[in-house]
């Protein structure tokens, strides 16, 4: 059963295994997407605009990568 903390305000997560974490915090909290695309994420589990972003590093190093 999701847990949803009483307080909390927001966090920012970069990371390789974007997709899994999503799944990971859509399972743990009950999270819903607000907005998703390849890069950024934001989910909320309550009328916040977002409680969690994800940021997937593997998405910005390929855009790097010619750099």
């Amino acid at each position: 059963m999701p847990q949803k903390p009483i307080k909390f305000a927001h966090v920012v997560y970069r990371t390789r295994r974007f997709e899994e974490m999503i799944s990971w915090y859509e399972t743990v909290f009950g999270a819903k997407a607000q907005h998703e695309n390849p890069v950024l994420a934001f989910l909320t589990y309550d009328d916040e605009h977002h409680r969690f972003a994800f940021v997937n590093l593997a998405v910005i190093d390929q855009r790097d990568a010619g750099d």
